[in-house]
């Protein structure tokens, strides 16, 4: 199974890249987009019923991604100026790249679960640096721990990195690659310095809800609609 996630992602990865270096651009911000903050949003609304406060966000997610947005989008853009530079069927086809990024994706998701289930087992109520229990379960939480963290990390280190070293320099198109370089590296700092003041400013009663049953069964069904649908499609 993890193999044929790698291979999927990778898959996905082509697919985008593979296009003038512009419309892969637009493909990748729409994208990042839509995975987060977009979806997330769509199930708060829909599964939670809640509108979620821009003020309750931790600034990470909230204005953060739509940063990183930014930074997938510029990464799609030069990892296609890239592949049409040199000629390329596909992105690093190095059996190392190809795993590296899940791996490093997977333990992510591994490690901050982790640490979000033991600060659930030693949850008191008023603890505002913990997660309760029923909010690790919330539809926005597993979205963003399993989709966010894990696929959306993964294309965005699989795309970014090749993107970001191998796009040409000057040149026809290197100064147009050397500009998205700018913006994609300006828009990664400021997303860390939100992480940064996230960590200093801990959000945990707000980030995501308590749920119940039916908001967390439609919550489960919204999510698995999606791989469904993207599986049959893509």
């Amino acid at each position: 199974m993890f193999s044929a996630v790698a291979l999927w992602l990778a898959y996905v990865a082509n697919l985008i890249t593979n296009h003038q270096p512009y419309v892969a651009g637009a493909i990748g911000l729409a994208a990042g987009w839509a995975i987060c903050p977009g979806y997330m949003y769509l199930l708060a609304i829909v599964a939670e019923w809640r509108w979620p406060r821009y003020h309750d966000q931790f600034k990470a997610f909230m204005p953060g991604n739509l940063y990183l947005g930014v930074v997938f989008g510029g990464s799609c853009f030069l990892a296609a100026s890239y592949r049409q530079a040199e000629g390329h069927g596909h992105l690093y086809e190095n059996q190392l790249w190809l795993w590296l990024p899940l791996v490093a994706s997977a333990a992510v998701v591994v490690a901050l679960s982790a640490m979000d289930i033991i600060g659930a087992f030693r949850y008191k109520t008023g603890d505002t640096d913990k997660y309760h229990w029923l909010q690790l379960i919330s539809p926005t939480k597993l979205w963003h721990n399993i989709v966010v963290y894990g696929a959306y990390g993964y294309l965005l280190v699989r795309v970014g990195v090749p993107g970001l070293l191998s796009a040409p320099w000057w040149g026809a198109n290197g100064l147009v690659n050397d500009v998205v370089r700018v913006l994609l590296l300006g828009c990664l700092l400021r997303w860390v310095l939100f992480l940064k003041q996230d960590i200093a400013e801990p959000k945990f009663t707000t980030g995501h809800v308590r749920v119940n049953q039916p908001q967390f069964l439609i919550g489960l069904f919204m999510i698995g609609s999606v791989f469904v649908i993207l599986n049959t499609f893509i």
